[in-house]
């Protein structure tokens, strides 16, 4: 017979959901994990949303005609359309530019990937070493059904993936703003430099950002 392993587990169930005879399926997450998984899934929306706003205008200007269906194509399939479309768009306009688009998909793939785990993966709860008491603590694992890749899930996993795709989709933004345009929507976008450095106790500080997008009203 298999040992029996002690996991403390830290549960915050409602009482007033516990329905008699039902069984209530949990996942211990630390705290603060399932609010990172939520900005994950935000931020990550922010981005796709984004980015086939850009193709859509650049489909506007230029006067291309792309398969009427192309929004409903996977994200591997659109993510090759915008690398093309940018590189043609930009070597003409903003050859600058050219580069920086490639860099960020390049940054996307990955991301992406690691996304999709946390958003879509087999979650399974696992006890990490036994303590002095023999208690283990449980660690949550999520797998990618195709990747075969898996993620701990922690804050501190979490909190690293959230942030890059915060800066993903921010340098999206900062590429569109440095030509002269703006995407739908009020995105705020900050400049990490002029953080950067600053003491907590530090007095606020008033930016006029010309790189921060603020205003999409359209012409």
């Amino acid at each position: 017979m298999a040992e029996k392993t002690k996991v403390r587990l830290k549960l915050n169930v409602p009482i007033e959901t516990l329905v008699p005879g039902r069984h209530t399926f949990i996942v211990p997450f630390d705290e603060g994990c399932a609010e990172l998984i939520g900005e994950i899934v935000i931020y990550w929306g922010a981005f796709e949303v984004r980015m086939d706003a850009l193709m859509s205008h650049v489909f506007d200007i230029t006067g291309k005609r792309p398969n009427p269906n192309w929004r409903k194509q996977p994200f591997g399939e659109r993510k090759k359309l915008f690398r093309k479309l940018m590189r043609e768009y930009t070597s003409r306009m903003f050859p600058s530019l050219t580069k920086k688009f490639d860099e960020i998909m390049d940054v996307a793939d990955d991301l992406q990937i690691k996304r999709n785990i946390v958003s879509h993966g087999y979650y399974q709860t696992a006890a990490s070493p036994s303590d002095a008491a023999g208690v283990s603590k449980p660690v949550i694992i999520a797998t990618g059904e195709k990747q075969k890749q898996f993620i701990t899930i922690n804050v501190e996993t979490l909190g690293q993936l959230w942030h890059d795709i915060s800066h993903l989709v921010g340098e999206l933004i900062a590429c569109v703003n440095e030509m002269g345009g703006v995407v739908d929507g009020n995105d705020i976008v900050l400049c990490d430099d002029d953080f950067i450095g600053l003491s907590e106790t530090a007095e606020p500080k008033e930016f006029s950002f010309r790189r921060l997008v603020a205003n999409s009203k359209k012409e």
